[in-house]
């Protein structure tokens, strides 16, 4: 049997330095911290995992009086919001109802990216993209994370871009040529007209979770 026992935060107890971890936990509007403090275990979870890690508000000091036991199984709250609307379009002398959906990807309640379609497509589009956010290399469990990816260097295409900007509500990033004038048209394109004008751009808007062709690690 394992030797670990509970004990848990007292008023009297003397509350170590913490260091945080970059999770971006927010309860009810409000940020909160994570940290794990050795010795204070508040659960024993499955075959014997002691867990010590405690959440605080961002905006006080850890303390007896708001210390809470942390046992979220991901930092972030990942949501999910399916609309439908209807609509009249006019084409010539046609007038016809037409109708779109819409499945939002919420991050602690705010939007964060679109897949359009159906319910049948894009709600289940959707729960796999939250399972492949939680891996991504930006982070997007993080604190700022947003603001850390500004100037990181990345592979387009094979050929050397730089973040500029982070587009919020799109989970799309906007991408300069780093070192280069331009990124050159792939050769699969040589000869389409149409990948001009997209390649002469001093900067490319880059969706984060369907773009295929990024290497987000360069050194």
């Amino acid at each position: 049997m394992s030797d670990i026992t509970i004990k848990l935060i007292e008023e009297d107890t003397e509350i170590p330095e913490l260091k945080p971890y970059e999770w971006d936990v927010v309860v009810q509007g409000r940020p909160f911290y994570v940290a794990r403090i050795p010795g204070f275990v508040h659960t024993i979870k499955g075959w014997g995992e002691p867990i010590d890690l405690w959440a605080w508000p961002r905006d006080e000091k850890p303390s007896y009086e708001n210390l809470v036991e942390y046992e979220l199984d991901s930092p972030v709250a990942w949501g999910l919001e399916y609309r439908e609307q209807r609509y009249i379009r006019s084409k010539w002398d046609d007038v016809m109802l037409r109708s779109g959906a819409v499945t939002t990807i919420t991050r602690n309640g705010i939007p964060f990216y679109d897949v359009f379609g159906g319910r049948n497509y894009s709600v289940p589009k959707a729960i796999v993209l939250i399972g492949e956010i939680g891996e991504h290399p930006l982070e997007f469990n993080t604190i700022g994370f947003d603001e850390k990816m500004i100037g990181r260097k990345i592979w387009f295409r094979s050929q050397p871009g730089i973040i500029t900007r982070y587009i919020k509500g799109q989970c799309c990033v906007m991408v300069a040529p780093d070192g280069i004038d331009h990124f050159k048209r792939p050769p699969e394109y040589e000869n389409d007209d149409l990948f001009d004008d997209w390649y002469d751009e001093q900067e490319l808007k880059l969706d984060c979770l369907a773009a295929h062709n990024i290497d987000w690690f360069r050194e």
